[in-house]
């Protein structure tokens, strides 16, 4: 869906069962939040950091894995 809107997406939250099945998956806008501070001052940089186009966007979907007895 979101490729054919014209965004992409990235993977974000997530949490798991002891048994190692995902229960929860948050996919966000690749312009939701903001890049952490540290990243942006990093004085060792090897390489020139990539633009940053995150601009707070919203746009998100969750699935949740439930069992019968949830």
């Amino acid at each position: 869906y979101a490729r054919a809107i014209g965004f992409s997406i990235r993977k974000s939250d997530f949490k798991m069962f002891d048994s190692e099945i995902v229960k929860y998956r948050k996919w966000v806008c690749s312009c939701e939040g903001e890049r952490n501070p540290k990243w942006k001052n990093l004085q060792n940089r090897q390489r020139e950091a990539k633009p940053d186009f995150r601009t707070n966007c919203e746009a998100c979907f969750r699935i949740k894995y439930k069992t019968i007895g949830d």
